[in-house]
């Protein structure tokens, strides 16, 4: 396994380090990478498991980080579908910037914590590319609040969308590598 430590140091890390996909799993991409963003598409492409002209789904690519790993893996040749909640205006912003790199985008607007949104986004990009080749799963939503104050309901909103929401983008990724 990859073993203990902190992100940073998995970051840099020496390429001895990392750790290679088991040979006895049944489809070709699978990358746990601990790490975010810019981080995690460069350890993807460092290490010959994405190629440019290959499909990247991007959660959370309307601003932050899915943006800036859009923009990135635009300028390195991948074809994009982004994947947004609610911000048009960002989501279309990151497009636009992306296809000016040459990448051909398709938007997927849905919640990550809903899994018919989730069908959708699959199905869309079945339809549009026929296969998936990887998966930057990093959309993620925060709420802050002293312990004594949380909110249930708010929390348990944290929790769908960064633990279960990831956890069933991952699962029909890789169904969709399986192609």
């Amino acid at each position: 396994g990859i073993g203990f430590g902190t992100f940073a140091e998995y970051a840099t890390a020496p390429e001895a380090k990392l750790v290679p996909k088991p040979a006895d799993l049944p489809f070709p991409q699978t990358a746990i990478v601990p790490i975010s963003g810019p981080t995690a598409l460069q350890a993807v492409r460092d290490h010959g498991r994405v190629r440019s002209g290959q499909r990247v789904l991007i959660t959370g690519a309307s601003a932050g980080i899915g943006a800036a790993c859009a923009r990135i893996a635009a300028t390195r040749g991948y074809d994009l579908a982004l994947n947004y909640r609610s911000d048009d205006k960002g989501a279309n912003a990151v497009a636009e910037d992306c296809r000016a790199s040459g990448a051909d985008v398709l938007l997927c607007k849905g919640d990550v914590s809903d899994p018919d949104a989730i069908n959708d986004i699959y199905a869309s990009i079945d339809e549009t590319y026929g296969r998936l080749d990887a998966l930057i799963n990093n959309a993620g939503y925060g709420y802050f609040d002293f312990l004594e104050n949380i909110d249930t309901e708010k929390f348990e909103r944290v929790f769908a969308t960064n633990v279960t929401g990831a956890m069933m983008m991952a699962r029909e990724a890789a169904k969709m590598f399986k192609k």
